[in-house]
Order: structure tokens, then C-alpha cells, then sequence
């Protein structure tokens, strides 16, 4: 989506078979959505499959880094943020001396991702000094 205008990629089918639809949602943090339906082949039991998008949509760019949430922060919620230079210490099992990537979901890799976006260096398995490349 991009202001008014909607942009489809290639069809998937997630059954072939005469199945009746029941539902589906879609979880925003990983991008991912649940189809639920009736299996027509298979005595009509309920069914289900997650649809995962290669194309999962972020906002992420070197430019628009800033730092790393201070606290768990719910979507559209305000928080602390700590940002370049400074110390983030809500992290779990890093390795320390380590380069961590900022991924498309938000979360850490010691590999970059697309786009690449450093995020600092693990200076103990809790802490990032955060810093920008």
C-alpha cells in the first residue's frame, strides 16, 4: 500500500480442494496470518494454515534508526527509547564483543538484514551499545 493505491503480488492458493472458508487473521508483529476452513476431502474437519509473506512490509532504514526501546513497548503505545551512544539493557542472551543487526520485525541477529542496519555492540548478555555504521 502506498497512500491511495494498492498493489497486489502473485495469487496463493492455501487449498485447492472444495473447502468452506471459517475465518482468518493476521498477527502484525510477524507478519504472519492464520486461515482457518472446513476440509471438504477430509470429512469436513477443521483445518488450518499460516500464510507467512515474503514480502513482509517494513519501515526500516539506516537513516530512520535511531536506537532501541528502553522497555517493552506495545504498538502505537509511547516509551522510552535509548538511543545512539547510549546503553540498551532489556536484551537476552547476546554474546559480548558482538555486532547485532536490527532485522526487518525488530528483532536482533548477529547477521545483517535487508535492509542492513547495525545496532550496536553486545557489551554483556543483557546490554547493546548502541551505535550506527
Amino acid at each position: 500500500m502506498s497512500g491511495t493505491s494498492i498493489s497486489f503480488g502473485s495469487p496463493t492458493t492455501f487449498e485447492a480442494a472444495n473447502s468452506y472458508y471459517i475465518s482468518a487473521t493476521f498477527d502484525n508483529n510477524s507478519g504472519k496470518s492464520v486461515i482457518v476452513y472446513n476440509d471438504a476431502t477430509s470429512s469436513y474437519n477443521g483445518t488450518a494454515v499460516v500464510f507467512a509473506s515474503d514480502n513482509f512490509v517494513t519501515n526500516l532504514t539506516t537513516e530512520n534508526y535511531i536506537g532501541l526501546a528502553a522497555e517493552a513497548i506495545s504498538n502505537g503505545a509511547t516509551g522510552k527509547v535509548n538511543i545512539l551512544g547510549g546503553v540498551n539493557s532489556g536484551q537476552t542472551g547476546l554474546t559480548t564483543a558482538q555486532t547485532y543487526y536490527v532485522q526487518a520485525d525488530g528483532t536482533l541477529a548477529t547477521s545483517a538484514g535487508n535492509p542492513s542496519v547495525v545496532a550496536g555492540t553486545a557489551i554483556s548478555d543483557t546490554k547493546v551499545l548502541i551505535w550506527k555504521s
